[in-house]
């Protein structure tokens, strides 16, 4: 995420069992510590955007009928619309499928691998795996349109990195990603599927640009019948439906900022408000919680859909993470994921790769979420490529020459499994948790 490509790596030290475990977070480009504090920046890539292409859209279609939720609403899909190819965004290129290799942060590690190359699309991508539907623009209207279908069954939290009209509403490599949310919205609608928000942390994001924020979304995005919204009750034990809001990287601000937003009588508060949400806080550590709770969220998710990556992502510490936030009174959203490999964009990261094990990793995700008895489980990711997190279908590829190493390149495919593996399989253990939610 700006920032993309989210990572938590060496800085910060947290305790993780006997060992310490170095952690910080690297997001395309932009390399963050937990306690916020910058470790180094490369520089960022802005795009023009296309007088064609609005960056201010109209209100979405009004609406006082909510469609009803897919039958897996309890199952969250987090979905990234920052995709280009020049037939749908001539004055972005390839953006995010060319992304740069990045620089690592020590220099004797750095110069040991090149750097700031871009990779150049349509084939040499920068992905360890090759998409069955190419080098996608997220502006195709009949791409979205099979994307919102595919996912029709569940609720899509998509990528979004503030309004449209700001200057710093871009993610890491430029893309002004609210420019899709209405496109998004409109092609959901013909499937029934159910669009929430994950809100990254785009320059200068705060309390005070959050409260905005939230008013933005309400005013223009809520009303539509595509927008997922959860009944809630509030003091006066009146019912409410209230949009779904995932917080990326929320540890980076303060937690008497998010109180003044997050709790009643709070200074920009949203309870009870006609802005109200339903807010949820990533967790990085089981440690956090109460702070967390403290803050006024609503719920928590551990986004890394990676075993290890913090000890929020652990499969281990799942169930124990669970009791604690609801012992707060939190909701909790465990996030899973087929796995992890950003080695085309971070060569110096390779002692990071999860693999997939034809599978079998991301059915030891599901049987641990499901077993620590969530109220939700996310799904980390459907397309976020650059990762190698993505569900969606990918096929085997060749190239006799990438820009990189300027040698053969052969990508990762799903072999012997089918291209829509993950997909399936994701609807079979969908299936599986309704029926456990069920039994309570």
């Amino acid at each position: 995420m700006q920032r993309r490509f989210k990572f938590v790596f060496c800085v910060g030290l947290l305790l993780f069992g006997s060992q310490v475990l170095l952690l910080n977070r690297l997001n395309s480009g932009t390399m963050k510590k937990a306690n916020t504090q910058d470790t180094g920046k490369d520089s960022e890539e802005t795009i023009e955007i296309p007088e064609s292409t609005p960056t201010e859209h109209s209100v979405a279609t009004k609406s006082d009928t909510k469609l009803q939720a897919g039958k897996y609403q309890k199952v969250h899909v987090f979905y990234y619309q920052w995709y280009a190819n020049p037939e749908f965004d001539p004055e972005m290129g390839y953006n995010h499928w060319n992304h740069r290799v990045l620089p690592h942060w020590d220099a004797n590690i750095r110069k040991k691998f090149p750097y700031n190359i871009k990779y150049e699309p349509p084939y040499d991508l920068g992905c360890s795996y090759f998409p069955e539907r190419g080098s996608y623009s997220s502006s195709d209207p009949k791409l979205l349109e099979q994307h919102m279908e595919s996912l029709k069954d569940y609720v899509v939290a998509i990528s979004w990195w503030g309004q449209a009209d700001k200057k710093n509403s871009r993610d890491g490599e430029g893309n002004p990603t609210d420019r899709l949310t209405v496109p998004i919205l409109d092609a959901a609608v013909k499937f029934g599927t159910q669009i929430a928000f994950h809100i990254e942390p785009y320059t200068d994001r705060s309390a005070l640009s959050l409260s905005d924020d939230i008013k933005y979304i309400h005013e223009r995005y809520v009303s539509h019948k595509s927008c997922y919204k959860e009944s809630h009750k509030n003091a006066q034990n009146e019912e409410r439906f209230l949009p779904l809001l995932y917080m990326y990287d929320s540890y980076h601000i303060p937690t008497q900022d998010w109180r003044s937003l997050l709790t009643p009588g709070g200074k920009r508060t949203i309870r009870d408000t006609p802005n109200d949400a339903l807010v949820f806080a990533l967790c990085l550590n089981p440690n956090e919680i109460d702070n967390i709770a403290h803050s006024g969220f609503d719920g928590i998710y551990t986004y890394f859909g990676s075993d290890g990556f913090t000890p929020g992502s652990t499969f281990s510490k799942w169930k124990s993470i669970v009791e604690k936030a609801h012992q707060k009174g939190l909701l909790v959203s465990i996030s899973v994921g087929p796995g992890y490999d950003d080695v085309r964009i971070r060569p110096w990261n390779s002692a990071n790769t999860k693999s997939r094990d034809n599978g079998k990793y991301y059915d030891r995700a599901w049987t641990a979420a499901i077993e620590a008895n969530p109220d939700y489980i996310s799904i980390t990711s459907y397309n976020e490529w650059m990762e190698g997190t993505q569900i969606e279908e990918a096929i085997p590829q060749y190239l006799d020459e990438t820009i990189y190493s300027g040698r053969p390149f052969a990508y990762q495919n799903y072999s012997p499994l089918a291209p829509d593996y993950y997909m399936t399989k994701t609807h079979e253990w969908a299936e599986k948790f309704v029926q456990h939610k069920n039994k309570e």
